[in-house]
């Protein structure tokens, strides 16, 4: 998995993100939407699978209360086959935290980056794991985030 790095210089500085997130608590995670497919002909095989992942992060917020949806998108491809994935799935967690009203857009940037992987990665993790299993093709580990 790639090194997570903010688009922007955060406008937050480092004893203000920490303040914040000690008021934040997080309340709920459950898997909002999600979906998978493997086409097994073209799949049966190959060796060297490329797999690559993209996700993104929204929020919403009213008093106190904030859903983040954090989506991942994970695609199976092997350098041979031109057009066509062999696997694909995606999956959407909505996460539920009460917050301090400084939650804002400067906060989340710097949450998205760093503390939101941490929490739901694992889920995804675990999904694709399960899923791949169900499929009834050999499971798919991801890997875990490392941090310098």
């Amino acid at each position: 998995m790639k090194k997570r790095r903010s688009k922007r210089s955060p406008k937050l500085s480092p004893e203000k993100y920490a303040e914040i997130l000690r008021g934040t608590e997080l309340q709920e995670i459950f898997l909002e939407s999600c979906s998978a497919s493997v086409n097994r002909e073209m799949m049966f095989g190959k060796v060297g699978i490329e797999v690559s992942i993209r996700e993104r992060a929204s929020y919403t917020k009213q008093d106190d209360l904030v859903k983040i949806n954090h989506s991942f998108n994970l695609t199976c491809t092997h350098p041979e086959i031109e057009k066509g994935r062999l696997i694909k799935i995606s999956a959407t967690f909505c996460l539920l935290y009460t917050t301090v009203p400084e939650f804002d857009d400067d906060f989340f940037d710097v949450f998205k980056e760093t503390t939101l992987p941490v929490v739901s990665w694992p889920y995804f993790r675990e999904f694709v794991q399960n899923m791949t299993q169900r499929m009834s093709i050999p499971p798919l580990t991801l890997p875990l985030i490392k941090s310098e």
